[in-house]
């Protein structure tokens, strides 16, 4: 007898490897565990920069020392996510963006030149 490995159950949380950014409908911006521990490392602070003609955000890790520069906001946590999350209700207004009635995944990624994370905000406006 030969047995596979089944995939279907939907029980438990959904284990995710791969670097991921969602906007909650709350209004905050949210990186998943491997988002965070690949794009930020140890960082508590992100300084964020908008693209001059395209609905882009980046998100670059800065330190503790750079908190009163009006760009530099606190990655938190909530409850049980494992994430970081940043709330950005202002930007999204901001930018004419808004918010998604139920969580929505953007496009990201690390952009080594730039040094900083680029988030498409485009789904959003």
């Amino acid at each position: 007898m030969s047995f596979e490995k089944y995939d279907g159950s939907s029980r438990g949380r959904k284990v995710t490897h791969q670097p991921g950014v969602k906007m909650w409908a709350s209004g905050k911006i949210a990186f998943n565990e491997a988002a965070v521990d690949d794009w930020f490392g140890d960082a508590e602070y992100v300084a964020l920069f908008t693209h001059s003609t395209e609905p882009w955000v980046g998100f670059a890790a800065t330190t503790e020392e750079h908190a009163g520069e009006t760009n530099v906001y606190v990655l938190h946590t909530t409850g049980s996510y494992t994430g970081k999350l940043l709330q950005v209700k202002k930007l999204l207004r901001d930018l004419e963006c808004t918010r998604p009635d139920e969580s929505l995944s953007l496009d990201a990624e690390f952009d080594a030149e730039e040094g900083m994370v680029i988030v498409d905000f485009d789904p959003l406006t």
